[in-house]
């Protein structure tokens, strides 16, 4: 080569040079600006290899995972710890994982939501968007970009629970006015077939085979009676004697009872808490011990497990899950709470069971049953408590029932008044029900009382004008069509503000309680009624008892 051709070279290897070095410092500098970049940006970025390993990650995607770099590194992808959810709460299966999608078939993944464990346990939500590394052969590397999104799904998952609650809050309020109308008209028709058999009774022999035949159906009309009994209660309307008590007494006293319902491969196990007084009717909270034990024993079946029956109290506070999460739509008032819990190692629940088990009559064992928690539950909302339902395949299921320990009054029924003139032995009988008021009238006037009956308020009003200061009481349904029995009660009063009413129903006293404590009743009849019963308070009301 000639000196000429060797200084071209030499030049031109000094510009390669020059050139290279400008490049690798553009190259530097370009390096520099990608990881500032990479560094500050607010959305985590993640690089993973083609099996799935993290090689590099920005400090926002550590601050959202709670990892550090060198942690996420040390991670391998099949660790359980970075098993994904579904927005509603599901895993999903590896080949579903975004990152898998892309890596393996190469498509590019947009918005997916992705719950993941944080560091300290927590669930952290994120939206990913997952692009596979172009040019490589599957599977890939890809870069995945996160958004924390935690706060957005919190307040969607509150929006959609308050929505649940809703819904069912009206699906069950839609069943307890059912289940009230359906038992009203029930002891409508049972008061008149119970009039009519202890009518045909009073005119046999005793010892008459239709005697022992009338006998029969009359322990039909009181289990039938027994049921209605129990869909008042399930709908919120039974009628509550309330006086001070704790869970501990209530459970206390029927520890042995408990003890023979429970078979012996199930062992009971029954433990007392801290007690704090409760303004309750304790037979009805005996109702709510003995449903929510006769359902564990039924979840068990022919498992050996244990049943635990827990009492004590709770102080709810505002922060409280508690509060927010207690069933039927009815979040709790911050305070003090008695508690009971009862516990099974059944089967569990699955969430389209657990969704109907308060529903009247649904039962996963055999038709004929499904009224246990649907009674127990409207004897606490009668109670003016709540109650939660833990349960899930496999794991058995916890009912927790909490009543506000505030000490109320009962209400104080009207005193009768004195015995009303002896000569004053009209009766006006209103009732819609035309049974009722025929089988009504039989017996009255066989016990020798006159008696007036109305189908209607405007009826009675016309029959008792005229007779103003001679009716010596009024039985008064206070359900009617066409009147209400308030409505009749105001104007029979202002005809004659002496007269004894004494106000009945099909539904409870504790259902009409806003009626009842307006007017000033002589009492309360309650369907079904005997016609013992129904002597006993009109010779009450008159002082002939």
């Amino acid at each position: 080569m000639s000196a000429p051709e060797v200084l071209v070279a030499q030049r031109r290897l000094a510009a390669l040079e020059a050139e290279r070095e400008r490049l690798e410092t553009e190259l530097r500098r370009s390096e520099a600006r990608f990881r500032e970049l990479f560094d500050t940006l607010s959305r985590g970025v993640v690089y993973l290899d083609a099996s799935g390993a993290v090689e590099d990650a920005n400090p926002a995607a550590e601050r959202i995972l709670g990892f550090s770099l060198d942690e996420l590194r040390s991670r391998h992808p099949l660790d359980p710890r970075w098993d994904a959810l579904r927005e509603d709460g599901s895993r999903r299966p590896d080949a579903e994982r975004p990152s898998v999608i892309a890596r393996t078939k190469g498509q590019v993944v947009r918005n997916a939501v992705v719950g993941l464990e944080h560091r300290d346990g927590h669930r952290v939500w994120v939206q990913i968007d997952v692009v596979p590394r172009r040019g490589e052969a599957l599977p890939c590397a890809v870069c995945l970009t996160l958004e924390d999104v935690s706060a957005q799904q919190e307040a969607e998952h509150v929006h959609l629970e308050l929505q649940r609650r809703a819904q069912q809050l009206d699906r069950l309020e839609s069943l307890r006015v059912l289940t009230g109308g359906v038992a009203h008209d029930f002891n409508n028709i049972l008061t008149t077939a119970l009039g009519y058999l202890e009518l045909a009774n009073q005119d046999l022999p005793t010892d008459s085979v239709v005697d022992q035949d009338l006998g029969k159906a009359r322990e039909s009309i009181a289990r039938a009676t027994q049921l209605s009994r129990q869909m008042l209660a399930a709908s919120g309307s039974n009628i509550l004697r309330v006086a001070p008590t704790t869970w501990q007494d209530i459970v206390a006293g029927q520890e042995a009872a408990l003890a023979r319902s429970v078979s012996p491969h199930i062992q009971l196990e029954i433990v007392h808490g801290e007690a704090t007084p409760i303004a309750a009717d304790a037979g009805q909270l005996q109702r709510v011990v003995q449903q929510l034990v006769t359902n564990a024993v039924e979840a068990l079946g022919e498992l050996s497990g244990t049943l635990l029956v827990v009492t004590g109290a709770a102080h709810l506070e505002g922060a409280d899950e508690e509060l927010a999460s207690s069933s039927f739509g009815e979040p709790l008032e911050a305070g003090r709470y008695a508690t009971l819990s009862v516990t099974d190692t059944g089967h569990g629940m699955n969430e389209a069971v657990l969704s109907r088990v308060f529903d009247p009559f649904f039962s996963t064992r055999f038709t004929g049953r499904g009224l246990g928690l649907p009674e127990a539950l409207g004897i606490v909302r009668a109670h003016k408590g709540t109650m939660t339902i833990a349960s899930a395949p496999g794991r058995g299921t916890t009912v927790r029932v909490l009543l506000p320990s505030t000490v109320k009054s009962s209400r104080v029924p009207t005193p009768l008044p004195a015995a009303v003139e002896a000569e004053r032995v009209q009766v006006l009988l209103v009732d819609d029900e035309p049974g009722i008021g025929a089988v009504a009238k039989r017996v009255l006037e066989r016990a020798g009382f006159t008696t007036l009956v109305a189908r209607s308020g405007p009826e009675a009003i016309e029959l008792f004008r005229p007779r103003a200061g001679q009716v010596g009481m009024v039985v008064l349904d206070i359900s009617m069509p066409d009147m209400s029995g308030a409505e009749v009660f105001a104007a029979l009063r202002a005809l004659d503000p002496r007269v004894p009413i004494v106000m009945s129903s099909g539904y409870s006293e504790e259902a009409l309680a806003r009626d009842v404590e307006t007017l000033r009743t002589q009492g309360f009849l309650s369907k079904p009624y005997t016609a013992q019963r129904l002597l006993e308070v009109v010779r009450g009301v008159l002082g002939k008892g």
